[in-house]
C-alpha cells in the first residue's frame, strides 16, 4: 500500500444530486452509480470521533437513572459517518438506499 494511502480509511457513501448532475438512473445499477468512494484521513475521523462521544456524553449526562416507573440501565445510539469524514446521529428517513454506520451500545456503569 502507497504510504500516502496507510493513514486514510475509505469512506463509501452515496453521491448527492449535484454530484449526479441530473442524471437518471434506472434498474438494477441505480445503487451501485449512486455510490461514492472516499479517501478520509485517520486523524480527522479520530478528531470527529472524540468530539461525537464528548457531545454524545453530554447529552446523555443526566442525573436520574429513572424515568418514571422504568429504570434506564442501556442506551443504543448509531452514528453515520459521512465521505468527509463527519460523524453524526443516524436518523430514519423514506429514502431507499444502502446504509451503513457506528453501533454504540452504552451501558450504565454499576457502582
Amino acid at each position: 500500500m502507497p504510504q500516502a494511502l496507510e493513514n486514510h480509511l475509505l469512506i463509501i457513501g452515496s453521491v448527492t444530486e449535484s454530484q449526479d448532475m441530473g442524471r437518471v438512473f434506472r434498474g438494477a445499477d441505480t445503487l451501485a452509480h449512486r455510490a461514492a468512494e472516499n479517501l478520509v484521513e485517520v486523524s480527522l475521523l479520530k478528531r470527529n470521533m472524540t468530539r461525537f462521544l464528548q457531545q454524545l456524553t453530554e447529552i446523555l449526562d443526566v442525573d436520574s437513572e429513572h424515568i418514571g416507573p422504568y429504570s434506564v440501565a442501556q442506551i443504543e445510539v448509531s452514528a453515520e459517518i459521512r465521505g468527509d469524514g463527519k460523524i453524526g446521529l443516524m436518523g430514519s428517513s423514506a429514502q431507499v438506499g444502502v446504509s451503513g454506520g457506528i453501533k454504540f451500545v452504552l451501558t450504565r456503569n454499576v457502582p
